[in-house]
Order: C-alpha cells, then structure tokens, then sequence
C-alpha cells in the first residue's frame, strides 16, 4: 500500500471532519478554506470535483493538519 493513497476531495474532507474541521469559506478559485477550534489549525483545499489530490496537496494537508501519513491513512 502507498503511503499517499489517491484520494479526492470528498474523501479528504471526510478526514478533515472526523478531525473536527469544518468549512470557513471559499478562497481564490476553486480552494476552500477548513479550520478546527480546538487549537485553530487551518488547511486548504481544493475542490476540482471528482479529481485525485497530487501528493503535494496530500503532504501540505497533513502538515497544517499535525498528522503523519499513517494517522491520515487510519482515519
């Protein structure tokens, strides 16, 4: 199993909501903006309908998010 498993929007913000993320709003273009209360982390993501997020993305997702890959891949 790879650890960057090609996931699509809706299956990363179905991450971020167990996570306790919620929609703040939409950004430039296609991007919206997710954050969490409890220690007020932030992410972006975009939003290109049924697409798979790059391993970039992923990696820059995890990073604002404070998860390792393994942690995303449990979720």
């Amino acid at each position: 199993m790879s650890l960057f498993p090609n996931i699509t929007y809706t299956e990363c913000v179905k991450k971020l909501k167990r996570l306790g993320f919620y929609y703040i709003r939409q950004c430039k273009g296609s991007h919206e903006l997710w954050g969490r209360d409890s220690d007020k982390a932030t992410t972006i993501v975009p939003h290109h309908g049924g697409q798979t997020l790059s391993r970039t993305v992923i990696k820059g997702i995890l990073k604002d998010v404070g998860l390792s890959t393994k942690e995303f891949n449990k979720l």
